[in-house]
């Protein structure tokens, strides 16, 4: 199965995850959260970093786990992180061996 194949299978997941994400403010706020942007951009970067961290280690498998912790409705972008971590690591995997290769 192709990268264009898995990505149409789940268009409207996907669509209907973005949708949820753009919905998170994202405007800087002082809300006393102690957070320097307030708890709304926190939560958002914590959400990418946790669930872009994951799909690097355990892959697709683990990232829809760990954006479903943050709300059900992230499960599609985290599948979507975890199949395009894969697929970029690989290429980039193997272009670094090339690279190293060549200075060995």
């Amino acid at each position: 199965m192709e990268l264009k194949d898995l990505v149409e299978g789940q268009r409207e997941a996907l669509l209907a995850t973005l949708r949820e994400s753009i919905r998170i403010p994202s405007v800087r706020e002082e809300d006393g959260s102690g957070f320097p942007y307030g708890a709304n951009i926190q939560k958002c970067l914590e959400f990418m970093v946790s669930t872009a961290s994951l799909a690097n280690i355990g892959g697709s498998a683990s990232a829809p786990i760990v954006a479903s912790a943050y709300d059900a409705s992230y499960a599609g972008i985290g599948v979507l992180m975890g199949v395009l971590g894969a697929a970029i690591g690989n290429f980039a995997g193997l272009g670094m061996g090339a690279i190293l290769k060549m200075l060995a």
